[in-house]
């Protein structure tokens, strides 16, 4: 895995366990327009992840881990935002972003790449044994937030890569 620090000023401290592990597409043409809104993006718009996949395999590390970066927004999983008292997964979440082209309506993501879903493979497997993430909270965007979020798609192969992680455990 080629990992690339491009360090974001878009985050705050962590304030929860890091327990789950958010998958995303960015519906950008380039890593460049990836970058414009992970790490230039402002007030009051602004937005974030931990790590970028571009479509080459290469994976830049954007916000430090012990940081909570802000990729989930409104979002839940399990009661889990009940039972903590926050309104979404960003402080107990690490967000992967797989860098590709939408269609712009934000629901037909397409064009992900064997040497992009080999790195977010192995991103993720690395992920889940250092914070101890069971698979069944290796989630999409679409998982925690489905009324206002259809990343990463449809042709994102996340039962697949999903069974693989499962069996590494």
């Amino acid at each position: 895995m080629k990992l690339v620090a491009v360090p974001s000023m878009n985050f705050e401290e962590r304030k929860d366990e890091i327990q789950f592990i958010i998958l995303h597409a960015t519906d950008t043409k380039t890593i460049e327009e990836t970058f414009d809104c992970l790490i230039d993006s402002v007030e009051p718009n602004r937005v974030s992840a931990h790590y970028v996949i571009d479509r080459t395999g290469y994976v830049f590390a954007l916000v430090p881990e012990d940081c909570t970066a802000w990729h989930a927004g409104i979002s839940d999983w399990n009661g889990y935002c009940a039972r903590t008292e926050r309104k979404g997964l960003n402080h107990a979440s690490i967000g992967i972003e797989l860098q590709c082209e939408g269609d712009g309506k934000g629901d037909n993501f397409k064009g992900f790449t064997k040497l992009q879903l080999q790195a977010c493979d192995e991103l993720v497997q690395r992920l889940m044994k250092r914070y101890n993430i069971p698979v069944e909270n290796v989630l999409r965007h679409s998982d925690i937030a489905p009324d206002r979020k259809k990343d990463p798609g449809k042709h994102f192969p996340y039962r697949k890569l999903k069974e693989k992680w499962a069996k590494q455990r």
